[in-house]
């Protein structure tokens, strides 16, 4: 795998991943003595046996603990996109540019899914929106466990997890894999309703700007925009 998926290949580089390799496999003759590790003999795994870990993860020869998913990033989205799941990788990203999500983003949203789906055990077109909230439901578990520190919490997860898996959903949702969660419809408020408060000479001219900003705004932007300004005449 690592020669197809473009890895050094140098004497120096095989002999440290077989020598890692073989370490991992003397510590723990079966991959289930691994799995049978505590939360702290799992984050703390030599360097050396991550990327090879991180394989069984991808294969989905191993699951991959939720206490290990927050040790950090791992590469896991690098790994996968070079090969194992290269086509996968191409489908949600021309998915997600064409909702607008920018390059950079996109890359990082195929991270955050690849350990979803090592964590699930499942290929993306197989993945469920259960699956996202069983996920999310593990990581605030391991977070409450460990007692992550210095970390903002959104549901209980670090918030940038929390904003990534709520993105993903959107681009899984798009390509028909999850489905739209049925909910109560509420009515929104109309412009008129959500500024009432706000003297009509103001709210006659933010109303004309919102609307010329709508014609080169995303929806998200233009909401947190009219936010800010309904604040700030809201005081003034």
């Amino acid at each position: 795998y690592m020669e197809a998926a473009g890895y050094s290949t140098s004497p120096e580089a095989v002999r440290d991943r077989a020598r890692a390799v073989a370490g991992f496999l003397q510590r723990f003759p079966t991959l289930q003595d691994w799995s049978a590790l505590s939360s702290a003999e799992i984050i703390s795994c030599q360097s050396g046996e991550r990327a090879f870990l991180q394989y069984l993860f991808l294969r989905h020869v191993l699951p991959m603990p939720s206490e290990y998913v927050l040790t950090g990033r791992h590469n896991l989205g690098l790994m996968a996109s070079r090969l194992m799941e290269r086509e996968t990788y191409y489908r949600y990203k021309e998915q997600a540019r064409r909702l607008g999500y920018a390059e950079l983003t996109v890359d990082r949203q195929f991270g955050v899914m690849v350990h979803l789906m090592a964590w699930a055990q499942k290929p993306m077109h197989g993945l469920s929106n259960g699956d996202v909230i069983a996920f999310e439901n593990a990581l605030a578990g391991a977070v409450s466990k460990e007692g992550y520190k210095g970390k903002r919490l959104k549901h209980g997860v670090p918030w940038s997890w929390s904003r990534d898996l709520q993105e993903i959903r959107n681009v899984l949702l798009h390509l028909g894999i999850v489905r739209q969660e049925a909910s109560r419809p509420r009515r929104a408020k109309s412009f008129a309703e959500r500024w009432a408060h706000i003297s009509v000479g103001i709210r006659t001219v933010m109303q004309r700007y919102l609307g010329q900003l709508a014609l080169v705004q995303q929806p998200g932007t233009l909401k947190l925009e009219e936010q800010h300004l309904r604040r700030f005449f809201s005081w003034l």
